[in-house]
């Protein structure tokens, strides 16, 4: 494989501001790239991991770069699977040991159509040193996916992850595996939903220093909702806490949970949908009974959070996106300790960004990375969707394509009960190869707020929400035919077609989901965000 190795040409055109800069919002160049997970070190540098897509050599793999406090980079590597480098390697999280070493975990779709979870432990310098490949032995195994890492104070590993399999009944479990420092399968558990043809859901992992293991989960059940259990340091069952979180039908997805003085603060996601509802936090004590319950809204339109960072003192930092027509911007807002609203604030170009991962910065501001498009003086509405990241001062501000938003919350009623789930003991670990080269491209993604860029047609598509066709639209005059792209949020290509710039796209083969929809005409490629609803 040729790799374009850039990082010694140092082309880093960074906002065009010197290395002293405390504020930027910049992009990775890939031909789909999307930050997906962040840390801080304890010397104010940052790591960043990303999805990686290189359509012209096949390349499909996980991106680490490590950025100084001021966003120059130090150091960029992308990540592939020795066994199949077009195989769609996803990463989920990321985690540093005490030691300076970097977790990565996530799945590996290869040319076989399995998915399997991986587990890859790096150096500092993003040299690997070990690395594992999980599939589950279960009856008709599907795919697994590891979605959560964290250190035990000896130094292990611990794993959580999904399992799916297909026995007449699509069914979804856990895995909770531990893993020693070198990298040695020590046990690895399944946690089952409780009725065939259902799905146990991971949301977060915790370990207290005290010992054992905390699972904040869910089971995709009405009458199931989420729940919190713990384990011992060897995998065996204590307690399990449910809380009704489905109330008129809610699906919430467990997303983050922390510890706090009085016990845990839980945060859960919705489910994609048109309401403007993002976020639920449950307040625990520290059996797990529930002690509050709040929600929060993000204006007009609709969204989604996808990260939570704890800040020092209290509160909360929370990223995640703003729909609103055919575009999608990143959002950033805060919460003090008791959950009352801060500001908030939405990030990117008329186009589309969103935020996957926050973190706040060493010496005040916060980080955020997600996904975006190019925007410049010379082009908007490109065709790429890349690695978007971000630095704010301490109120939120870049002074690069940013906008005010409002947060509202309001308290509901929730309810906690002692639950059980089933658990048994799993193999499917092996050893796994993964090669780790330098590769690294960033440019602008936005430029000072006082300067006018040059206008550019832009796609529209209706109706918006749809169920069965979608019409292109242009607020500037085009012509011809479009070939037109479907893709899902993880980035794959669903439907290829060609159609009359003025026609419309049959998605009635389509789920329920939301999409991203590329067109190239004769003069451009064009972008836009749809949902699909029946």
């Amino acid at each position: 494989m040729t790799w374009r190795t850039i990082l010694p040409l140092a082309f880093l055109l960074i906002l065009s501001r010197t290395s002293d800069a405390q504020v930027y919002q910049q992009l990775v160049e890939a031909d789909f790239g999307e930050g997906r997970a962040l840390d801080v070190l304890p010397n104010g540098d940052l790591l960043l991991g990303a999805r990686y897509s290189d359509f012209g050599v096949g390349v499909n793999a996980v991106q680490l770069i490590r950025f100084d406090q001021f966003g120059q980079s130090v150091w960029g590597r992308i990540i592939t699977s020795d066994l199949d480098a077009q195989g769609y390697l996803i990463l989920e999280d990321l985690e540093v040991t005490a030691n300076g070493d970097v977790l990565l975990v996530g799945s590996h779709e290869n040319g076989a159509s399995v998915d399997s979870a991986f587990v890859i432990r790096l150096d500092e310098n993003g040299t690997v040193q070990w690395a594992l490949r999980f599939h589950g032995n279960v009856p008709a195994a599907e795919k697994s996916i590891a979605f959560r890492a964290a250190e035990a104070p000896n130094g292990d590993v611990v794993v959580m992850g999904e399992l799916a399999s297909d026995a007449g009944l699509l069914q979804g479990d856990l895995f909770i595996a531990r893993i020693s420092s070198s990298g040695v399968p020590l046990w690895t558990e399944r946690v089952m939903a409780p009725v065939a043809g259902t799905f146990d859901r991971s949301g977060d992992l915790f370990l207290p220093p005290a010992g054992g293991i905390l699972i904040f989960a869910q089971t995709a059940l009405f009458s199931e909702g989420s729940w919190l259990m713990m384990l011992d340091d060897s995998g065996v069952k204590q307690w399990v806490r449910k809380y009704d979180t489905n109330v008129s039908g809610l699906d919430l997805r467990p997303l983050r949970m922390f510890p706090t003085a009085s016990g845990f603060d839980l945060f859960y996601r919705r489910n994609f949908s048109i309401s403007p509802d993002i976020m639920y936090r449950l307040r625990t004590d520290p059996s797990g009974m529930l002690m509050a319950a709040q929600k929060y809204e993000l204006g007009a339109g609709s969204g989604t959070v996808n990260d939570v960072a704890p800040l020092s003192g209290g509160g909360y930092a929370i990223a995640g996106d703003h729909l609103a027509g055919n575009t999608a911007s990143a959002v950033l807002f805060l919460v003090d300790g008791a959950g009352v609203p801060g500001w908030a604030m939405s990030y990117g170009t008329p186009g589309y960004e969103g935020a996957r991962a926050v973190q706040p910065a060493n010496g005040g501001g916060y980080l955020l990375a997600g996904s975006g498009e190019p925007d410049s003086l010379i082009f908007r509405g490109g065709g790429q969707i890349q690695t978007y990241l971000l630095k704010t001062d301490p109120n939120g501000l870049t002074n690069l394509c940013e906008q005010p938003e409002t947060v509202t919350m309001t308290s509901e009623a929730f309810t906690s009960s002692t639950y059980d789930q089933t658990i048994s003991s799993l193999t499917g670990w092996a050893q796994a190869d993964f090669s780790s080269a330098q590769e690294l491209e960033l440019v602008s993604a936005c430029v000072p707020n006082s300067i006018v860029e040059e206008a550019k047609p832009v796609l529209m598509l209706h109706p918006n929400p749809a169920s069965e066709f979608i019409r292109l639209g242009w607020t500037a005059e085009e012509s011809g035919y479009a070939q037109v792209s479907i893709l899902d949020l993880q980035g794959r290509p669903v439907q290829h077609v060609r159609v009359p710039v003025n026609g419309s796209v049959d998605i009635r083969g389509l789920a329920p989901a939301p999409y991203v929809l590329l067109a190239t005409t004769r003069s451009s490629t064009y972008k836009a965000a749809f949902t699909i609803v029946r």
